[in-house]
């Protein structure tokens, strides 16, 4: 357990001191419109 410690500990103190921050998923433009309702297509599964 205090190797694990360890390791997020140095990877966090990388991460804080680096000169680029970390690449991030970019946030969506507009909701897709859903219907939570809906039964899933038999053909979309396969």
């Amino acid at each position: 357990m205090r190797q694990g410690a360890v390791i997020l500990a140095s990877f966090l103190l990388n991460a804080a001191n680096a000169d680029k921050p970390l690449p991030r998923m970019p946030f969506p433009t507009e909701p897709s419109v859903t219907d939570p309702f809906a039964y899933p297509n038999p053909d979309d599964l396969d």
